[in-house]
């Protein structure tokens, strides 16, 4: 089991079990606007295993140029296979043979800029406390986000506009 945001779980939902999930859960929606946002807010427990399987790849020459370059994979691990061969380490097989793969985390493909959709779009900063080397630190939003974990901190030469 997994805690995330109902409003996430939903956005992983294919049409046919959002329109379930929305018909299972119309009260919340009769209930005013403010308690519907907190609502999708709530964190609930999600067994991953009953979740659909990911999207299918999408054919490596039909991939947006953006997306060319990522070095993690979106989450899925590659590793060598016996004749040398870069692969992904579940399926045994090139991303030239499978396709680039959605997120491992959320589902979701690259945006039109292969900025990974489940961070994109995060605001601006409102607090944040790196965790000083003993703990995990957060940064959190001002659109609620909060990113928690271990940081490595870098700071570039050059600063975007």
């Amino acid at each position: 089991m997994k805690k995330i945001k109902r409003a996430d779980y939903i956005r992983s939902l294919s049409d046919e079990d959002l329109m379930m999930y929305i018909y299972r859960n119309s009260r919340y929606f009769t209930k005013g606007m403010k308690r519907l946002t907190e609502w999708l807010q709530e964190e609930i427990e999600v067994d991953i295993s009953e979740q659909k399987s990911e999207k299918p790849p999408i054919p490596l020459e039909a991939t947006p140029k953006s997306w060319v370059g990522r070095v993690n994979y979106n989450g899925h691990i590659l590793v060598e296979s016996e004749n040398g061969e870069i692969v992904y380490e579940d399926v045994k097989k090139t991303m030239q043979e499978y396709g680039v793969r959605p997120c491992k985390a959320c589902g979701l493909y690259p945006d039109h800029k292969g900025d990974d959709p489940c961070i994109a779009g995060l605001g601006k900063v409102i607090n944040a406390c790196c965790g000083h080397g003993n703990s995990e630190g957060y940064i959190q939003f001002d659109n609620g986000t909060v990113i928690r974990g271990r940081f490595t901190i870098e700071k570039s030469e050059e600063v975007p506009e």
